[in-house]
Parts: structure tokens; C-alpha cells; sequence
């Protein structure tokens, strides 16, 4: 059961309403339930209620204080903005006052939506999280039909059917993380909606084959997940373990974490795995570090850093995993982030004169390598969110924070290079061809943008680096403009990317940011 995490050892709980949500919500639904806190909401219909808000996997939820009935707020498919105002609430007084953090929540809705009682839009009220198009992973929907329903809604966005409307929401604690667990929970939507409009995604995600169709098969419980979930963890740990059998178990563990959001929280649960799989990940990589790259090594590098940005996602609210990261004082977790970052370049088998058979095996061993970098900057994105998190946390003890990433990297003999790389591929992939970006494309175009912001935001050196090295390439070959080819307007995460290309375009070129919600009046 997620919650509202105020420190890394201690989580804010409220088993009133836990069991209302429990007994109100079906399993599945119940499972993917991030986080909730207590806030004071205004919208369009609702002014100045305290109410609980409940975040989902697929949007924001609100039940009264105490619960009674659960109704839907905003879903994350319309969600335009999200951001922190600078204010004072007049109508909170004293304490209260001077602690509130106010959060804007910016969305599109139906014109005609909204006039009567905000629970209208999410009646099977205590049954929510009707079947979304975006998420078909959890409800079963074709991919065909989810696209069919997000090209209407652009055909009503066209026609000046929808406008933007505001919810506002007044947390009342500076040890408050709804805002956090809101982004988190909202990059994690984008993301997980545009890849599931991918066909290999979506069969990655798919259960196996079974004579029943998928909505009619009763989903595994708890006590079964977590039987299985032990055997593969004890047939991963065991000793003298050969390679292509750690291989297979790590697809089997990574299968089932695709499919099974319980095996992740597991994971983290699990006091031995996250060190094993590091720890393999530093040997394996100093073996190639050591002498060229081959097949094998890149293969199993690659694999064990999907599995690990497997099991950061959407498991923010997930108390054991800030324990296991931070232990022995984060030792493991620098272990991992100086292991995966690689130079671009090959390091060559033979001589230059290579037989024919070898420059066929050399570019094999290119490609491959490409794809380690793509996986890499997942990872490094997973980490990101989580240290920006950490870094809004007023508890001392948090030390993961961004800036410990990068005073950990600084030094690092590949940073410069790994950081040279995705400045190009972001370059590439805006300029190559006119050709439109598939779905995991454009969702690692937002993980590196992400990334390369904050290495612009939060380290000087590689600041002055990027900003010598690709002002040009940005100011002449990079713009918003190209992404409108790019990107096609149906993708969830399309927005997204325009608005972190254009904070990079800012930051490359020294010019001022553009007005945003934060910079907002009250």
C-alpha cells in the first residue's frame, strides 16, 4: 500500500482511511494507490473543503475528511501543468498560514464539464479508475481501441470542445510530499502511456499465454507474487552461478516486473537483491573496462541496468527502497552510478585492418553499445527524480540528493564523455529525418533531456561544456518547431518534451526563461 512518505525511516499513515480505500476498491486498484494526504481543495465546483487526496497510477482522487465516497479528481491524461505558487492563502490563518504549500494542477476538461458536483466525473464513485485508454496494462483494453479514444479527444481539442481549468490544492505541513509524489506519479503516467502505444511494449506487458482471455483470469494474489517472487530472488543469489543462466533469470525477474507491479515493491523489500545486482553490474563492467567489449559482457550490462530502472519506477512511495538506497551510506548506490557511466567509443578488438567478418562483429559490438547508453540514461533519469525528491526534503538525512550525484561523478574519467553523447543523440534525433519518433524514442528523448538539464542546472563544468560544445547545433539545428514532425500530438508525453526542450534551448543559449505557474500571482 503506498503512502505518504515524510522522512526515509518514518511514513504518515492513516488507517481509517486505508481501510475505507481497502474495502471500497478492488485489489488491483487498491495496489496501485501511490500516496494520499490531506489538503485543502478548491476547484471549479469545490471551494475551500479539507479533503483527502488520493494519488493513483492514473490520476487524482479526493474523499471527503472522513471518507465516505471516492470520487475522481483530475486524470493525468489531461493534466497540462503542474506546479508550485508562491503565495499566502487568505482563508488559512496563523501556523497553518505560513506552512501551507500551494499546488496548481492546470488540465484540460470538457466546457461542459465541471457545472454540477465534481463527483459527477468519477460516478461508480467507489469503484473508480474506469477503463483509461492509457492504460490498458491494468484493464485489459486493446491498443487499438486506446488510440481510437485519443484521437477523438484531439478532434474535440480542435474544435474548441475543451479549455483549461485549475485545481488547486493547500497542503498544510512543510514536511509535505504531494507535491513530489505529483510529479513523480505524473512523469511515471506519461511515460508508461506512451510506451504502451508501442506493439513490443505492450507484449512485454501482456501475461502469458493462457486459454482464458486476460480480463476473465483471476489475478495472482499477494501471498502467490510474493512465492514466486522468493524462488526467483533464491535461484538469482544462489553461489557459482554461470552466466546464461543468470541471464535468463534476470529476463524472467525483469518479465515479471513488467507485468506485476508487486514484484517491484518485493525488490526493494529485499535486503540482498539491490547489492547483488549492483555488484555484478561493477564486476561485469570492469571486465570490459579491462579489455574489449564483448557480446556477451554488453548484453548482460544492458540487462542489469533494465532491471534496476525496472524496479525504480513508480515505486516512489515504497518505504524500504529509500532504506536499501541509503544503507552503509548510499556505498552501493555510488557503486552503481560510477559503474554504469562509459565512454561512447569502442575500444577496438584487432588492429585497424580488420578481416570482414570482424568489422561486421565490430559494428554488432557499436550497436550494442548504443543501446547500453540509451538503457544508462533511463537509469540515470530514475535516479534524478528520485534525488530531486530527496533535495526538497527539509530532513538532513537526506543525502541522495542532486548535487551528491554529482560530487560523486565529478572525478569520474566518463563523465564528460557519457554527457557529450546524449547532447549529441538529442541533436541527432531532432535533425536526422523528418520521420516521426516511435514510442520508446520519444520517451528516452524526455529522459534525456531530463538528464542533460540537470547537468546544466546543477554542475558548472559540465555546464560550460554544453554550452561550448552544442550552442551552435542548438541555436541553428534544434528548436520546438522540429518537434511538431517529431512527436506526434496523440503521444501523452509530447508536451512534456516540447516544455523540457524548451527550458534546455533557455539554458544552452543564456536566454530568460518564459513566464510559468510558478511565477504566477495567487
Amino acid at each position: 500500500m503506498a503512502r505518504t512518505i515524510t522522512d526515509g525511516s518514518r511514513c504518515r499513515r492513516n488507517s481509517k482511511l486505508e481501510t475505507f480505500l481497502k474495502r471500497n476498491t478492488e485489489r488491483d486498484v487498491y495496489e496501485r494507490i501511490r500516496a494520499y494526504e490531506p489538503c485543502v481543495v478548491v476547484s471549479r465546483t469545490i471551494s475551500k473543503v479539507f479533503m483527502h487526496v488520493v494519488l493513483s497510477d492514473d490520476g487524482i482522487y479526493l474523499t471527503e475528511y472522513p471518507p465516505r465516497t471516492l470520487q475522481l479528481g483530475v486524470q493525468f491524461r489531461d493534466i497540462v501543468d503542474i506546479a508550485l505558487i508562491n503565495d499566502l492563502p487568505d482563508f488559512l490563518s496563523g501556523r497553518a498560514r505560513e506552512q501551507s504549500l500551494h499546488i496548481c494542477v492546470v488540465y484540460t476538461s470538457a466546457k461542459d464539464a465541471g457545472k454540477g458536483d465534481l463527483r459527477n466525473r468519477g460516478s461508480a464513485v467507489c469503484k473508480p479508475h474506469p477503463a483509461s485508454s492509457s492504460a490498458p496494462e491494468h484493464m485489459g483494453r486493446s491498443a487499438p481501441v486506446a488510440v481510437a479514444r485519443v484521437m477523438k479527444r484531439m478532434v474535440r481539442e480542435r474544435s474548441g470542445e475543451e479549455q483549461e481549468a485549475e485545481l488547486h490544492l493547500y497542503a498544510v505541513s512543510l514536511s509535505s510530499q504531494i507535491y513530489l509524489h505529483l510529479q513523480s506519479s505524473w512523469s511515471s503516467y506519461i511515460m508508461r502511456s506512451t510506451l504502451m502505444l508501442d506493439p513490443l511494449y505492450m507484449r512485454k506487458c501482456n501475461m502469458p499465454s493462457s486459454p482464458l482471455p486476460r480480463k476473465q483470469r483471476p489475478a495472482a494474489s499477494w501471498e502467490q507474487t510474493s512465492q514466486l517472487f522468493c524462488q526467483l530472488s533464491g535461484e538469482l543469489l544462489q553461489e557459482h552461478l554461470g552466466v546464461e543462466s543468470l541471464y535468463l533469470l534476470l529476463q524472467e525477474l525483469c518479465t515479471a516486473a513488467h507485468r506485476d507491479a508487486a514484484i517491484r515493491k518485493l525488490f526493494w523489500r529485499s535486503a540482498e537483491l539491490y547489492p547483488f545486482l549492483v555488484h555484478t553490474l561493477v564486476d561485469t563492467s570492469a571486465i570490459s573496462q579491462d579489455r574489449p567489449h564483448t557480446t556477451d559482457t554488453l548484453l548482460l550490462c544492458t540487462l542489469l541496468v533494465q532491471t534496476l530502472t525496472l524496479m525504480f519506477r513508480e515505486t516512489a512511495s515504497e518505504p524500504a527502497r529509500q532504506s536499501v538506497l541509503t544503507s552503509k551510506q548510499g556505498s552501493v548506490t555510488a557503486s552503481m552510478l560510477q559503474a554504469v557511466l562509459t565512454d561512447s567509443e569502442l575500444a577496438l578488438p584487432v588492429a585497424p585492418r580488420l578481416h570482414h567478418d570482424l568489422i561486421i562483429s565490430y559494428t554488432e559490438l557499436q550497436a550494442l553499445q548504443a543501446e547500453y547508453l540509451d538503457v544508462v540514461s533511463g537509469l540515470l533519469f530514475e535516479v534524478l527524480v528520485l534525488c530531486q525528491e530527496a533535495s526538497h526534503t527539509p530532513d538532513p538525512g537526506h543525502f541522495l540528493t542532486v548535487g551528491w550525484i554529482f560530487t560523486m561523478l565529478q572525478s569520474h574519467p566518463s563523465l564528460v564523455g557519457f554527457v557529450d553523447y546524449q547532447a549529441q543523440q538529442v541533436v541527432l534525433v531532432l535533425t536526422h529525418s523528418r520521420c516521426p519518433l516511435s514510442p520508446p524514442q520519444a520517451v528516452l528523448l524526455y529522459q534525456r533531456c531530463t538528464v542533460l538539464l540537470a547537468c546544466l542546472q546543477n554542475n558548472a563544468t559540465l555546464s560550460t561544456y554544453i554550452t561550448t560544445h552544442y550552442k551552435e547545433e542548438f541555436k541553428y539545428y534544434v528548436g520546438v518547431s522540429e518537434l511538431k514532425d517529431k512527436l506526434p500530438p496523440h503521444y501523452p508525453i509530447s508536451k512534456r518534451v516540447q516544455h523540457l526542450l524548451t527550458a534546455l534551448l533557455h539554458r544552452v543559449l543564456h536566454e530568460p526563461p518564459a513566464l510559468t505557474v510558478r511565477e504566477r500571482g495567487p
